[in-house]
């Protein structure tokens, strides 16, 4: 799964970033970036760069995408059924186009200067996502209950080696 962030300097040099909420999937009403599923053999930066295409109609290359955050994922589903994800987060500094949400993905493309209250966001990612907007790149385990409406447990979070970010770059091209 790969989420893209679009990202763009105010008049007066501060950085905002464009939100979406979610139509449908995970995380339905809450604000987000576009984003989803990765097709087979698909590059994570690659998904997100078609994502933020089909879901805002904006483009963005994507090895000019900027990794931000890899977040892992744990959602005890039920007893005997744990189920895993890890999400690629990215911001697009470089872009074109005017943002048109998809009608049956998602709506209200609204730019922040900061990340939106905490209780509009899926319940991991206050404990993140500031910190990411503030500059660190963050590699973050999340434990999720059923139906990702609360979290299990503690987030655990540490910080993503400059290396990773290179590797990404290389590993992951188009």
């Amino acid at each position: 799964m790969a989420v893209v962030f679009p990202a763009r300097k105010r008049r007066d040099g501060l950085p905002e970033w464009l939100f979406i909420r979610k139509l449908r999937k995970i995380g339905v009403g809450k604000w987000n970036g576009p984003g989803g599923v990765a097709n087979p053999k698909e590059a994570p930066r690659r998904a997100a760069s078609r994502e933020l295409r089909e879901e805002l109609g904006l483009i963005a290359h994507p090895l000019s995408l900027m990794l931000v955050a890899i977040v892992d994922s744990t959602t005890q589903e039920t007893e005997r059924l744990t189920v895993k994800n890890r999400v690629w987060f990215y911001f697009a500094w470089e872009w074109t186009g005017t943002p048109v949400p998809a009608p049956s993905e998602v709506a209200e493309p609204t730019w922040f200067k900061e990340v939106p209250s905490h209780d509009d966001l899926m319940p991991g990612d206050p404990f993140w996502l500031p910190r990411v907007f503030s500059g660190e790149r963050l590699h973050v385990k999340v434990p999720y209950g059923p139906g990702r409406t609360a979290l299990a447990g503690p987030v655990e979070t540490s910080m993503i080696p400059y290396s990773l970010t290179l590797l990404d770059r290389i590993l992951y091209h188009p």
